[in-house]
């Protein structure tokens, strides 16, 4: 989810040379042909196939475009449309001034990813702390992590082993991922090992092609302590907690019982694929779908309904009085 996205944002910002440039009414038609046709071939939704095709072209055919006459403001636009069209917040457009660089064809490693994208997301990673923002043991004895984003095991596990091992003795942890828009699922299901025992098949992403299916499960053994069964644990959600963090929110639901707090989720369940529209554009398409194995469902469209329903910016107090209560609680039994 994020190395695809990552990617495609790095490769577009080398767009910002051609700004000045047009798209006529006929190099946008070409774009939407090519777009709606790597959508049939590849959306996960088939029922919903029809639907998309037929709100973008009767945006076009009522010269909805015409305004937006450079690639950029067109990508940005006929993006939005797809998303509202489709009711999925995973399309994305893009616009790329060179050459379109080789792109994956499913969510499962190349033998042989390409050295210099590579190289650019281990400096983002880098510079991002593998998406640890913040870690730190509070006066009352509770644990927080606070992450911005779930980067793949290979990159987060040095930083998740130091986390745990640091907050292990506290009394209860708060998962804070008001701020996490995306995440690799590989890395989602190595942070919530150290939340369970064992190695649990925990979730599948489902395709339309029997090839894209794949299972995910936590890890039978972690590189830091896991965190004690009988200690309380909560998540912070925001109405901006996305994709990856929304798998984060759910799993430790499911499967360690935690509470969640804050605001409903944004609701993408979907993962998607970048394809070439044409010369210079990408469309990004959903083409797999999250599978909890508990429930059989996901929370695309709906978002994440927190346990405990505060404004984002009160639910780390909110989580601190609930912890500071069950862990009172367990003292007096």
């Amino acid at each position: 989810m994020l190395r695809t996205l990552l990617s495609i944002l790095l490769l577009s910002g080398s767009a910002l040379a051609l700004a000045d440039s047009s798209l006529t009414e006929a190099e946008q038609a070409r774009v939407i042909d090519g777009a709606l046709a790597r959508i049939r071939e590849t959306y996960l939704e088939t029922g919903d196939i029809e639907r998309i095709e037929a709100g973008i072209r009767s945006k076009a055919a009522k010269g909805e475009y015409r305004a937006t006459a450079t690639p950029e403001a067109f990508a940005t636009q006929l993006q939005e449309d797809l998303r509202k069209v489709s009711g999925d917040p995973h399309f994305f457009m893009s616009y790329i001034a060179g050459e379109i660089p080789p792109l994956p064809t499913s969510m499962k490693p190349r033998p042989e990813p390409d050295a210099q994208r590579q190289a650019r997301f281990q400096s983002d990673a880098v510079l991002r702390n593998n998406g640890f923002k913040r870690v730190e043991r509070l006066d009352d004895n509770v644990g927080v992590i606070v992450l911005t984003s779930v980067f793949p095991a290979e990159q987060m596990r040095e930083n998740a082993a130091a986390a745990m091992t640091f907050l292990k003795n506290t009394s209860a942890l708060v998962l804070d991922l008001r701020e996490v828009r995306g995440g690799d699922p590989g890395g989602v299901v190595h942070l919530r090992s150290y939340f369970v025992d064992g190695r649990i098949h925990a979730y599948d992403f489902v395709g339309r092609k029997s090839e894209d299916t794949m299972e995910y499960f936590t890890d039978a053994t972690t590189p830091g302590p896991r965190y004690a069964p009988n200690k309380p644990v909560f998540v912070l959600t925001s109405s901006r907690t996305f994709s990856g963090g929304e798998a984060m929110t759910d799993a430790m639901r499911t499967w360690r019982h935690a509470k969640v707090i804050g605001e409903r989720t944004k609701g993408g369940a979907n993962s998607a694929l970048p394809v070439k529209a044409t010369d210079h554009f990408v469309v990004v398409v959903p083409f797999v779908k999250t599978v909890n194995l508990v429930t059989g469902k996901n929370w695309n469209g709906t978002g994440i309904e927190p346990d405990v329903a505060v404004p984002a910016e009160k639910a780390l107090d909110t989580a601190r009085l609930l912890a500071l209560g069950a862990t009172q609680t367990q003292r007096e039994r």
